[in-house]
């Protein structure tokens, strides 16, 4: 549910969304684009580069991440 959008922005809280990136990238071999300014803390998913299918996996991958370093 993202208008028919290729990306989402998921704000993250606690977490630096570097670390979670890094984390999600060498534990999970999953990529997602961090941003780190002012107030914002976040990281970018691109869903137009995974397969309908795989939507779900990319999504348990970020939760786990999260848990991993929460």
């Amino acid at each position: 549910p993202f208008n028919a959008g290729f990306f989402c922005f998921c704000d993250v809280d606690g977490i630096p969304a570097t670390q979670l990136a890094d984390h999600l990238m060498t534990t999970y071999k999953t990529g997602v684009v961090p941003t780190e300014s002012g107030k914002i803390n976040g990281i970018r998913i691109a869903f137009c580069s995974v397969a309908e299918q795989h939507i779900p996996r990319l999504g348990g991958n970020i939760a786990s991440a999260i848990k991993d370093l929460g």
